[in-house]
């Protein structure tokens, strides 16, 4: 489960990208939960901290100013360094989606 709020999502992946030596990947997975009663249901059973269902764009927002590498934010069973083609589709309504990017 995602526990940080966007904004401080996009704070926290900022700060070790500052850290990073350019030329660095940073990698990043995220669950998400693409049917709202599923939804409903995990975040009423997950009481260990807040939860949120980040959207694909705002996961893509996490990596802000930094160069995703090909195929890009894509299920994370699907992604395989180079490929531009690489299934975007999400597998089933639970699932991770998954990136690198380099830092410039």
């Amino acid at each position: 489960m995602n526990q940080f709020p966007a904004g401080q999502a996009r704070e926290i992946i900022a700060g070790y990208a500052d850290l990073a030596a350019p030329g660095s990947l940073l990698v990043i997975s995220c669950g998400r939960v693409g049917d709202a009663r599923m939804w409903a249901q995990l975040a009423e059973a997950f009481t260990a901290a807040d939860a949120c269902n980040h959207t694909r764009e705002e996961i893509a927002g996490f990596l802000g100013g930094l160069e995703l590498a090909p195929p890009g934010l894509v299920p994370a069973q699907n992604w395989r360094g180079g490929w531009h083609d690489a299934p975007a589709a999400p597998p089933g309504p639970a699932y991770v989606l998954g990136g690198v990017a380099r830092k410039g």
